[in-house]
């Protein structure tokens, strides 16, 4: 799993954009990209995950480079928290 910090280095200029939206779209979603499944958290499998972002986050007005950024930076910050409540790390 991609690190925020290597997200950062990959976008240069646009990573204010990114993290700003990312953590936007996160918290908004949150619900719905951790989910609990037989008593662990799990995230929504394959590209389910994506569309959670892109369509119900409507993240439509970004170019598609920066849509996947923030996707990308949504799932790290998803996969980081369900680490933390699965008591991982």
């Amino acid at each position: 799993m991609d690190s925020l910090d290597k997200i950062k280095k990959d976008l240069g200029g646009n990573f204010d954009i990114v993290e700003r939206v990312a953590k936007e779209k996160y918290e908004e979603l949150k619900p719905q990209l951790i989910l609990q499944e037989k008593g662990k958290y799990v995230m929504p499998k394959g590209a389910y995950f994506g569309d959670i972002i892109e369509v119900k986050g409507k993240i439509g007005k970004y170019t598609t480079d920066i849509r996947k950024k923030i996707i990308r930076a949504v799932k790290v910050m998803a996969q980081q928290e369900i680490d933390k409540l699965n008591g991982v790390n």
